[in-house]
């Protein structure tokens, strides 16, 4: 066999593997999301419990308390969340608990036409009764640059590019617990808010037919090599006229 042919033999096999590997990441994705989906589902279908309980339990369930806001800090605003064709931002408050547990509540979202100058948000109630998800703390995308916390500032509103609870934490000169409360729209305060389980991300069922198409990339390159190699043997043993 030539040098030539084994080259891309090679180069062939090292395709299907890579394209097996995207397919079996894309199911993997697939699964997580729809187990994530199911446990969303049942967190909303169980009697809503305090933060306290919360705490001690895993993620996500659903949370019935009332809390007062942390004077410490303002309100947070996560930038460029859309809601269809609509851009505006995320509104975060750190709320705090009887218990005296601080929490990062994502109070909706909120439309911002223009960027000329923050929204304007009224601050919330003293007593803020939440019916709500407690979640796991979102993941971020890659950080470009550092978010301009400024501890002097803290109670004025602050425009983030994401979130990062050490960060937050140390702006606020506080400890965060590690979730986030999804205030829901049933209760009385807040903004456009809807308890989706996976907001503007790719459904489980886009993910299968990815890991299917690239699954069939795969099937597909290894035919064409069976051919090639078939033809090219057939081709070296005619006899010659």
């Amino acid at each position: 066999m030539s040098a030539s042919r084994l080259g891309y033999l090679a180069a062939a096999a090292l395709l299907v593997a890579i394209f097996l590997s995207l397919s079996a990441w894309q199911y993997g994705r697939g699964e997580q999301k729809q187990q994530w989906i199911d446990a969303w589902q049942a967190a909303l279908a169980a009697p809503p419990v305090e933060m306290a309980a919360a705490l001690r339990g895993s993620t996500p369930r659903t949370i019935a308390d009332t809390f007062v806001p942390d004077e410490g800090a303002g309100w947070i605003l996560l930038d460029n969340q859309r809601r269809g064709a609509e851009v505006g931002v995320k509104a975060y408050r750190i709320l705090r608990s009887a218990e005296g547990v601080r929490v990062l509540a994502d109070f909706g979202w909120v439309p911002w036409p223009s960027r000329d100058q923050l929204p304007s948000l009224d601050p919330p109630p003293a007593s803020v009764p939440v019916l709500g998800l407690w979640v796991d703390w979102p993941g971020q995308g890659i950080a470009l640059g550092p978010n301009p916390l400024d501890p002097a500032r803290r109670r004025e509103p602050v425009l983030l590019t994401y979130l990062d609870r050490g960060e937050l934490a140390s702006w606020a000169g506080l400890s965060l617990a590690a979730g986030v409360l999804r205030v829901g729209p049933e209760s009385p305060y807040g903004f456009v808010r809807e308890l989706a389980p996976l907001p503007n991300t790719l459904p489980p069922d886009q993910h299968y037919g990815y890991a299917l198409q690239w699954f069939g990339f795969a099937v597909a390159l290894v035919v064409i090599v069976v051919v090639l190699s078939w033809k090219h043997r057939a081709g070296s043993t005619t006899p010659n006229e």
